[in-house]
């Protein structure tokens, strides 16, 4: 929230109700909140705490009494009243936990009346652009961790590859079309690295993670939390360029690719490099398949796989 004029309460409420036909949700509430206090509302489910909130936030309409934020009506100055109100994200919650990424953003595109065809397609392009529905998904078990002390560990894992392996992901689809005879697509003429993470190396990670939980201890984990929650890396710790993972393919198949060089894709990142020092420290994590090693074993599973 924005700065509020002297002497002008940051939140006035007096009598404020709310009805939805019969149904009283809120009945003559009053509060007061001075420019720089904290303030939060407490009690049951149902005891219309939200319903304040939204109608303070213009998302709904009083059906009785007055509000105001940094002075402005909620009814008749809503804008001015959008105008002071603001958010702040840090690494340690959401705007309100209960909530996805996607959720928090569907709410403050109607905070600020963006027509929901307009807002769901930029919500769409943010959380695939920054890849915040993985951010959330973290924050919300961090969340879960704090509150419940349950102990939990978030694991990011790094292009992974190898038998029973996504069909969308590169090494499938290169080794698929190398050995039909079809081009392959390679973006930004192959100049990018990745780090490439084989299957038996991300499940000695997994397990790893699963035999030693994190500690409700108080002290400070990887991901910055100090409830029983922690986030980890698991890769291959090596970024590879993308033409020597090509060429690796090409030798364990046999044949050479016939490869189509397109632009760089919109969004798209130029190298990944999975710092795994957390997990190695902790649970003493050391990846032992290069894709020398990986590739050959992932290109004789698919034959057998595919009967060829």
């Amino acid at each position: 929230m924005s700065s509020v004029r002297a002497g002008t309460p940051a939140i006035e409420v007096t009598a404020l109700c709310k009805r939805y036909g019969s149904l009283q949700a809120l009945d003559n509430v009053d509060l007061r909140v001075e420019a720089g206090e904290f303030f939060a509302l407490l009690g049951p489910n149902g005891a219309g705490k939200t319903t304040t909130i939204k109608m303070l936030c213009t998302l709904l309409e009083p059906s009785g009494g007055q509000a105001t934020v940094c002075g402005y009506d909620v009814v008749q100055q809503a804008d001015a009243v959008r105008q002071h109100l603001g958010a702040v994200l840090t690494g340690e919650r959401s705007i309100y936990w209960k909530l996805t990424g996607r959720e928090n953003l569907a709410y403050f595109a109607a905070l600020y009346h963006i027509p929901p065809a307009l807002a769901k397609p930029r919500i769409d392009e943010l959380l695939t652009r920054f890849e915040l529905t993985k951010r959330a998904d973290e924050l919300i078990s961090e969340t879960y961790a704090h509150l419940y002390r349950i102990p939990l560990t978030g694991l990011r894992f790094f292009t992974v590859y190898g038998p029973w392996g996504r069909p969308e992901m590169a090494v499938w689809m290169f080794t698929r079309d190398i050995l039909e005879g079809r081009p392959i697509t390679v973006f930004n003429k192959g100049q990018m690295k990745r780090d490439f993470t084989y299957i038996d190396d991300i499940i000695s990670g997994v397990v790893a993670a699963l035999d030693n939980p994190p500690l409700d201890d108080g002290l400070t984990k990887p991901g910055g939390s100090k409830a029983p929650h922690r986030l980890y890396n698991i890769g291959n710790n090596r970024s590879e360029a993308l033409m020597d993972l090509i060429a690796t393919i090409e030798n364990a198949c046999g044949k050479k690719a016939e490869i189509d060089f397109q632009p760089m894709q919109a969004g798209d990142v130029y190298e990944t490099h999975a710092d795994i020092d957390d997990i190695a420290r902790d649970l003493g994590y050391a990846p032992t398949t290069p894709i020398s090693v990986g590739i050959p074993r992932f290109v004789a599973w698919y034959r057998q796989y595919r009967g060829l």
